[in-house]
Parts: structure tokens; C-alpha cells; sequence
């Protein structure tokens, strides 16, 4: 059976992130009117990626980026084998014209199956979801370890460890981001090992992309502890702050103090680890600080990267809790970062805080993803 060489491009808003991919409706043939993802041919002393390039210029009059291969389909139709490289790519010049297709669609993680694919990129589509999720999540993790960063880091075959004199979760914790080469039977004792010497429980934080990772420490005797949703929010003409916001660059003096003192933290060495942690965050920060007869009532902050905006550290004085002065406080950060370029807000906020979820709901934010925390105390 004669092999046709095509090269297909899996066009994403973002290489980063892979929120949408581009479809496009086949305009002739057998297969008239089911999708596909674009590309075409590759012709003689060409490769994969240049093909890709061509086809996409003739097809949807645009430019991309290439990145890396999702994969191969090898898929025998009735008169010739189809042997397709799969390739993540997004556009890099242009606007995606169709000089050929019928139809075209931007699909979600959720609407990947609501067209009638071609047999052949049919067999892709659950590799696509699944790295569409993962990609994701990577994206926003990342983001997140950028604004809120430990006083020690250590980078071992994919996975970070983060160490922070115990001052949270999330900077004294395994953070379990990119591939790894070997096995975690070995991985584990090893990260268990490091923060025994730093006199720190072992810690591991997982998302829904961790499930061998999450059965093997069950086994091991660890428990679940801290499950948090991640939720984001798209900025779009947010209301001007209130004269009672006061904002900053960098924390001021009565910023940390009111801080430290709503959280109620006395403990010397707590503070000047906070201190530290918040001198290393390279990205761009907004402090904000809600000021009512001259008194700090409430405070937060925000770290700024990407088009996304991370909001944390939000705490009100427990005697104007339950007044509005969260709410306040936070359209202020949005506000502020839609005015640095920010087109999305995201934060993490743990499960059992009811109130601070429903503020967050009311505000336009929706999770997106969970993450928990694997713990298993120091033995002697």
C-alpha cells in the first residue's frame, strides 16, 4: 500500500498555555465537512516542519511557530497509508484566513469532541486533551512559583524543591512540574532526605497529573492535606479602585507590619523569612493596602507575568471582616493590573474557605484545577 508523508499543525492560542486549538472543516472530497487540524503534503527535500510552514502560508494565509511534536499517526485509509507528524504550533504572524477549508473553529479542552473528526486525526484527539490540561496547569504553576518564590531551590530531574524555614506550604514543598527520566521509587527518598536535613517534613504537591505519583505516597504512609482550587478570572474593564486603596511597587514598612500583624505572626525569624521571600520575586508586584481613618484595615498583593496577574497575601482585620473590605481590596489589584497590561487574574484559595471562595466567585473567577498536599511526618 502506497504511504502518504503529511504534516499536520495543532495551532494553539499560546504554546504556553493551549487553552484553544484551530480546526478546520474539510471543503471537498470523501470528507467533505469533517474536521481536521491544517497542514498537508510533505513534498520531496522537504521536512515535517517546513512543509507545516508552507502548507499553513497556502492554506490560512499565515505565519507560525512549530514546537514540538505531539506525535505520529499511522492510519491505513481504503487506498493509501497516511503516516502524519503532529506538531504544536501557534501563530506568530498574520490572522488565520481560510483560502481552503469550509468552516473553522477554536475548540477547548471541553469542546474537542463536539465536531466529527477525520478517522485518522480522530486517533490524536485524546493526546491533544490530555496535553492541553497538562500544559495548562504547568503554565499556571509556574506562574505562581514566579510570585511567590522560596529563600532556597533546588532543581532535581524535572521536580523543584522549595525550602523556606517552614514558612508555608507551598515554599517548603516538592512541586512535581516537568518530566522526569527516573523512577520515583528512587525520586522520593531522596526529596525525603533533603528536607530531613532541613529539619522539615516531606512534602509533595500534586495536581489531577500526579495520579501514580499520588497512589505511590499513599502507600508510603503519606496523607492528604490542604486541597486548594486554582481559579481564574478574565480582566475585561474592571471598576476603578477606591480612594481608601493605597498602592506600592514594593511592600512598605506599614504594608508588612499591618501584615504580620492580621496573621498574627510574633515569631522573629517567621518575619524575616517573609521579608526575604518577597525580596526575591523578580516579576512585576502591586501592593495594596485598604487605609480607613488613617489605619491599615486590610491588605494584599499581586504579582504580575505574562498577561496573568497572581493574587495573594489577602488578609483583613478580623474586626471589619465580613464588611466588604476584602471585596474592596481586591477589585483594587484587579483594577491596578489590568492598568500593568494584565488580561487574567488567577489565585488559590483552599477548599474549606467557604467565604473567601464566594467572594471570589462573586468577583468572576471559576476554578479551573485543584492541587493538595502530600505530607508524611519526620520519624526519628
Amino acid at each position: 500500500m502506497k504511504t502518504v508523508k503529511v504534516a499536520a499543525a495543532v495551532i494553539c492560542d499560546s504554546l504556553a498555555e493551549k487553552r484553544m486549538v484551530f480546526a478546520t472543516a474539510r471543503g471537498y472530497g470523501e470528507y467533505r465537512g469533517q474536521w481536521e487540524f491544517p497542514g498537508g503534503k510533505v513534498e520531496e527535500g522537504e521536512t515535517s516542519r517546513e512543509a507545516l510552514k508552507r502548507e499553513i502560508r497556502e492554506e490560512l494565509d499565515a505565519e507560525i511557530r512549530v514546537g514540538e511534536l505531539l506525535g505520529t499517526i499511522e492510519y491505513d485509509y481504503p487506498a493509501f497509508h497516511l503516516s502524519m507528524d503532529c506538531f504544536w504550533c501557534e501563530v506568530s504572524d498574520g490572522d488565520l484566513k481560510l483560502l481552503e477549508a469550509k468552516d473553522a473553529r477554536w475548540l477547548t479542552r471541553d469542546t474537542l469532541w463536539s465536531v466529527e473528526w477525520l478517522p485518522a486525526d480522530k486517533t490524536i484527539i485524546g493526546k491533544v486533551r490530555e496535553q492541553m490540561g497538562s500544559g495548562r496547569i504547568r503554565f499556571l504553576e509556574e506562574l505562581a512559583s514566579n510570585g511567590h518564590v522560596p529563600l532556597n531551590m533546588l532543581l532535581y530531574d524535572g521536580w523543584i524543591l522549595r525550602f523556606s524555614n517552614g514558612h508555608t506550604g507551598r515554599a517548603n514543598s516538592v512541586s512535581v512540574l516537568y518530566p522526569s527520566s527516573i523512577p520515583i521509587e528512587e525520586k522520593v527518598p531522596v526529596c525525603e532526605a533533603y528536607y530531613r536535613k532541613e529539619g522539615l517534613p516531606a512534602r509533595f504537591k500534586l495536581t489531577e497529573l500526579d495520579d501514580e505519583l499520588d497512589r505511590f505516597l499513599r502507600d508510603r504512609g503519606y496523607r492528604t492535606a490542604a486541597p486548594t482550587d486554582v481559579m481564574v478570572k478574565e480582566l475585561n474593564g474592571e471598576e476603578p479602585a477606591a480612594a481608601s486603596c493605597v498602592f506600592s511597587e514594593k511592600p512598605s514598612e506599614e504594608w508588612l507590619n499591618a501584615y504580620f500583624r492580621f496573621e498574627e505572626i510574633t515569631d522573629g525569624r517567621k518575619k524575616e523569612t517573609f521579608r526575604e521571600m518577597l525580596g526575591k520575586v523578580l516579576v512585576d508586584t502591586v501592593y495594596c493596602s485598604v487605609v480607613l481613618d488613617g489605619e491599615i484595615i486590610a491588605v494584599a498583593s499581586a504579582a504580575i507575568e505574562r498577561g496573568y496577574m497572581l493574587l495573594h497575601n489577602v488578609i483583613v482585620c478580623e474586626e471589619y471582616r465580613g464588611r466588604g473590605y476584602g471585596e474592596l481590596l481586591c477589585r483594587g489589584l484587579l483594577r491596578k493590573a489590568e492598568e500593568h497590561g494584565a488580561k487574567y487574574a488567577f489565585l488559590q484559595v483552599v477548599k474549606t474557605n467557604k467565604a473567601a471562595a464566594s467572594l471570589y466567585t462573586k468577583l468572576g473567577y471559576r476554578k479551573e484545577y485543584t492541587y493538595w498536599y502530600m505530607i508524611k511526618e519526620m520519624t526519628e
